[in-house]
């Protein structure tokens, strides 16, 4: 649900997952909304009407966690497949898989430059 905090207005509803929404992220300017879920998608929304942009298909686990890049170009997923994955937002395509981890991949954040990543596991 977005809501809007100086009214406590109800915006409007995310629908779309099939699966439970583990995590949420606001792009940079505002206009965009990023969910991460446990049907294996992350889904782009406009935070203006509520209208699904994009859906990016993760592959084989839950998505449990998003973060967008300074600029907003780039979006990075961490998985229960053990893998992040760093995502071009105005293709939608994934960029980089990245591997390493021995188990799943609960948070992912992208420095302040938007030339690292770092993620955080099970493991």
């Amino acid at each position: 649900m977005l809501w809007g905090i100086t009214t406590g207005t109800l915006l409007w509803i995310m629908e779309g997952h099939s699966g439970c929404v583990h995590t949420i992220a606001f792009s940079p300017e505002g206009k965009r909304l990023a969910s991460a879920s446990a049907d294996k998608k992350v889904m782009l929304w406009d935070t203006a009407t509520g209208v699904v942009l994009q859906t990016l298909e993760s592959g084989f686990g839950d998505v449990n966690a998003i973060a967008f890049s300074p600029g907003g170009k780039q979006l990075a997923s961490a998985s229960d497949d053990k893998t992040a994955k760093l995502w071009d937002m105005t293709i939608a395509a994934v960029l980089q898989t990245l591997e390493g981890h021995c188990g799943e991949i609960n948070d992912v954040a992208l420095s302040p430059n938007g030339k690292q990543l770092v993620s955080a596991s099970d493991d």
